[in-house]
């Protein structure tokens, strides 16, 4: 029982990792809508998975069969299975400050208030945005 249950946390892995990739894309702006509506539906399936996302790691088309995933990310999980990396991620990460993505849940911390606080305070994470609203208060 206990295998099974660590074999499905690499399922909450790669779904977090999904939800990740989709708050980036929601940080990038409203052209990426599909983007996040794609990562994230893939996220609540890989999260709802009862099965080892690991039996997938050769045969990508079978997620894609399983629940009409996109193909590119289908691609991408196997890629992380194997790697433990998505390169798409990679990139992104270059682009937006992912330490601050949590924050986007929070009442009055959506995107553009993240980019804001991003590039004019130059704040990268939660830690950092907390030090820079105490000084503001010395």
């Amino acid at each position: 029982m206990a295998k099974e249950n660590k074999n499905l946390s690499v399922n909450r892995v790669v779904g977090d990792l999904l939800y990740t990739i989709a708050s980036c894309y929601r940080y990038l702006g409203n052209e990426y809508r599909v983007k996040v509506m794609d990562y994230s539906a893939a996220a609540r399936f890989v999260h709802g998975l009862d099965i080892d996302i690991l039996l997938f790691a050769e045969r990508p088309a079978g997620l894609n069969k399983l629940k009409d995933m996109d193909e590119n990310i289908a691609q991408e999980i196997v890629e992380y299975l194997k790697t433990g990396k998505i390169n798409t991620f990679e990139k992104l990460k270059k682009k937006v400050p992912v330490g601050l993505l949590d924050l986007m849940d929070v009442n009055g911390f959506g995107p553009n208030t993240l980019k804001i606080i991003y590039e004019q305070l130059h704040v990268n994470n939660r830690e950092e945005l907390i030090k820079a609203a105490s000084s503001l208060r010395e």
